[in-house]
């Protein structure tokens, strides 16, 4: 009844008390699983969920949070400034989820913590027709531009950029491209 009533806290006393009763099913470890992850308990919800995918290996929701608390914690990392940590994460998860742009887009922001430019750049030029409309998109990728030494193609990003966001941290970079290229 709690969970139903989204009540996740509640969810989880109530699933943990149970065992005291009878040992957990595949389900209840679930519903354990998803309530810690909701209350932000990661290290619990990993527990649960794993053994509730071990208990019942066609409950694929266990796998998706399973998933989702790894994206949790790599963008914890990337916020953190613990660039290494996120690349890694991002990587792995890419392993699984190979078409989604948003996993690889915050990989390449891991990339650019790191100062690995040429990486950077590989991971974000592919993905131009999917972030179109994306200020964020066209401002870090004329920053790996510019530290590749590709003034032409980052000015370029750069007006874009500032043609959705008329952002003045776009307007300095673009300033200092054109200063680079001689141009006033």
């Amino acid at each position: 009844v709690f969970y139903k009533q989204q009540r996740f806290a509640n969810a989880a006393d109530a699933v943990v008390a149970s065992f005291q009763y009878q040992a957990g099913t595949a389900q209840d470890w679930l519903i354990l699983g998803i309530s810690y992850f909701m209350t932000g308990q990661d290290t619990q919800a990993r527990q649960a969920l794993s053994t509730a995918q071990q208990m019942d290996r066609s409950l694929t929701s266990a796998q998706t949070y399973l998933d989702r608390l790894a994206v949790r914690e790599a963008e914890s990392a990337l916020k953190s400034q613990n660039y290494a940590q996120a690349r890694d994460g991002f990587q792995a998860i890419l392993q699984q989820h190979p078409e989604d742009n948003a996993i690889r887009f915050n990989l390449a922001l891991a990339e650019i913590g790191l100062k690995n430019w040429s990486g950077a750049e590989a991971l974000l030029r592919p993905m131009e027709t999917a972030y179109t409309g994306s200020f964020r998109y066209y401002y870090f990728h004329g920053y790996v531009l510019e530290n590749l030494g590709k003034n032409e193609e980052a000015e370029k990003s750069y007006r874009k950029a500032l043609q959705l966001n008329n952002d003045p941290q776009a307007r300095e970079a673009l300033q200092r491209v054109l200063r680079r290229m001689g141009k006033k």
